[in-house]
């Protein structure tokens, strides 16, 4: 590292640290999601939803992940017309996980119980969710039930569910859901396994169509995006892909963002946590439309490849937006979608125009196309453009997003009883670069020992 580098590095994390102690001192109480929810009674009205988003996603049930056989189909009641299961006698989860991952119990109804008749969440193709209850203080929470999928190998499947739980459970962070426990469960709901998470009664999804969600002040939507970023940026810096953001796999209380749902998330270098052993590039088509980045759809028509830091992105972009907007820009990042095709030819038009403007030039702001004034501001437009950028090699990155005084300069909202959930992030080099939010750094040392324990001792014996 040049001098010049380490003193950008001191320089950003200056700015960082300064912008996260006076988010600590803005601690009024994040009032849109109570008043929101007032209104679900009432049909929200057309104009004002986000129509083209996938359906209620309950803790991502109806992720489109990229496996190639079919599902079971589920019922509406979380059961399944055909349903799989493992044969006997069913794995422990601590036989398929590191040490450092395994619970002290091994099955689901040694701590937890049914909580009650309305405990089903909802079920897609890969999992079904429920609510349950802790025996020892009636606590409830969440537990995905892992799906079998047709002519999967037990093996197979013991290590699809392990990966994300391990994934999962190595993310503690207050902007990514809490995982408790990876357990069998009893035959009453199926012989497979099952992941024990915090519970959350709401999606962002279902927060941004609400009628009233228009009238929502941009202070408190680009709290929601400030929160999205630290719990992304995170990811990022411990090495984890998502490869899934959207509306339906953030969840939400008090206004407290949670990113759930890593069955499409992995490990982005090629050694995990080893940065310097070079990204690695996905084959697969993971995510949802339009939250997909262009790369990953033209793989539908060619093989390809691309670098998935670059696809969440992308998908951060369009998450950016819809929180503004309340509504997505496209359906999809493809040239058959006129919206897109349009929007893709300004942003080449005005790249070319302005070459300094993929160097985070802030003087630059995009200022022709219907895409160039459908944000409040011409800051927030850059942003947006920045993000997604159709072509990945000069879109922005979670870096440079940090180092954007526009980005420094949103006020973060949380409540007074949140702040003791602080947890430090480090950068690739070792340099402390946030602290979630909540103004409060640990120890270099002690963020070091749990990232060397977590990925280097024990993630290559999987």
């Amino acid at each position: 590292m040049t001098v010049q580098d380490t003193k950008q590095n001191k320089n950003l994390f200056s700015k960082i640290k300064h912008s996260l102690q006076a988010s600590s001192r803005h601690s009024r109480s994040f009032s849109a999601l109570d008043s929101l929810q007032a209104s679900r009674q009432h049909p929200p009205n057309a104009s004002q939803i986000i129509s083209k988003f996938p359906i209620y996603n309950p803790y991502g049930i109806n992720n489109r992940h990229s496996y190639s056989v079919q599902l079971a189909s589920p019922a509406a009641d979380g059961t399944s017309d055909s349903p799989i299961t493992l044969p006997y006698p069913i794995d422990s989860p601590k036989d398929h996980v590191p040490q450092p991952f395994q619970n002290e119990i091994e099955d689901l109804d040694q701590m937890y119980e049914i909580a009650d008749s309305g405990s089903f969440l909802g079920s897609g193709g890969s999992s079904t969710i429920r609510k349950v209850q802790r025996r020892t203080d009636k606590k409830v929470v969440a537990l995905k039930v892992f799906n079998v999928f047709k002519d999967e190998a037990p093996g197979s499947y013991y290590r699809r569910v392990a990966h994300e739980y391990i994934i999962t459970k190595s993310l503690a962070h207050v902007h990514v859901i809490t995982v408790y426990e990876l357990v069998r469960l009893p035959t009453i709901l199926s012989r497979n396994w099952g992941m024990v998470m915090e519970y959350y009664p709401h999606d962002l999804y279902n927060v941004l169509r609400q009628p009233h969600w228009q009238a929502i002040s941009l202070g408190e939507k680009l709290c929601y995006f400030k929160q999205l970023v630290f719990g992304l940026y995170h990811l990022h810096l411990h090495d984890i892909v998502h490869l899934d953001l959207k509306p339906g796999n953030i969840l939400l209380e008090h206004g407290v963002l949670k990113i759930t749902d890593f069955g499409c998330g992995d490990y982005g270098h090629v050694s995990p946590g080893r940065f310097e052993s070079g990204v690695r590039m996905c084959d697969k088509i993971l995510g949802t439309p339009p939250f997909q980045s262009p790369e990953v759809t033209m793989l539908r028509n060619a093989k390809g490849h691309y670098d998935p830091f670059k696809a969440d992105c992308w998908s951060l972009g369009m998450m950016l937006f819809s929180i503004v907007k309340g509504r997505v820009p496209f359906k999809e990042a493809q040239r058959l979608d006129k919206d897109y095709a349009d929007y893709e030819h300004e942003s080449r038009w005005y790249k070319d125009l302005n070459p300094s403007f993929v160097h985070n030039d802030a003087r630059k702001v995009p200022n022709r196309g219907p895409l160039a004034h459908e944000l409040p501001h011409g800051q927030l437009t850059r942003l947006f453009w920045r993000l997604c950028d159709p072509v990945a090699a000069t879109r922005m990155s979670m870096k440079e997003v940090f180092a954007s005084d526009y980005f420094q300069k949103i006020a973060m909202c949380f409540k007074e009883e949140t702040h003791g959930d602080g947890v430090s992030i480090l950068d690739e080099t070792g340099t402390v670069v946030e602290s979630s939010g909540l103004g409060v750094v640990a120890e270099v040392h002690d963020v070091h020992l749990a990232i060397g324990c977590r990925m280097e001792k024990h993630l290559h014996d999987i």
